[in-house]
């Protein structure tokens, strides 16, 4: 049994509206493995310059299944 929560995700290039906050389902910590709680998240230039196609240094081709096992 998971955990439901939120992530933003990009699927493709371009300006801001390429974010979307999407629902996910955390999966439960296995053995050995915890969960934690984050109460806050940013966004540093990295992801910026991907999600603007500058850099392409990560694969934004879709679709992704995340946080899943």
């Amino acid at each position: 049994m998971g955990t439901a929560s939120e992530a933003i995700v990009i699927r493709g290039y371009g300006a801001q509206d390429v974010m979307k906050l999407v629902p996910v389902e955390v999966a439960s910590p296995l053995a050995g493995e915890l969960l934690m709680h984050q109460h806050a998240a940013s966004v540093n230039f990295h992801d910026i310059y991907v999600r603007s196609g500058s850099y392409r240094t990560l694969d934004l081709q879709g679709p992704w299944a995340p946080l899943q096992r």
